[in-house]
């Protein structure tokens, strides 16, 4: 069964120009939002609504990855 990859709604996900270009757009944002991860201080604890956030955050970037994983998959 083929996922539909088109009409995908996260924000991070590139509008589709072609030419691979929206994958590439969609990882470099991903990266961004690592990074941003990377600079959060987790030795102090963390309110139950940040670790809410923060998790809901690396699910979504989780999806923009595989959202970009099947979309070449399917280019085979």
């Amino acid at each position: 069964m083929k996922k539909d990859i088109s009409k995908h709604k996260s924000p991070l996900i590139a509008d589709d120009s072609g030419n691979n270009v929206c994958y590439q757009d969609t990882l470099d944002r991903v990266a961004a939002i690592l990074q941003l991860l990377t600079e959060l201080d987790s030795s102090e604890e963390w309110s139950p609504k940040a670790k809410t956030g923060h998790y809901w955050v690396l699910l979504i970037l989780i999806d923009s990855v595989n959202f970009v994983s099947d979309a070449l998959a399917n280019e085979k």
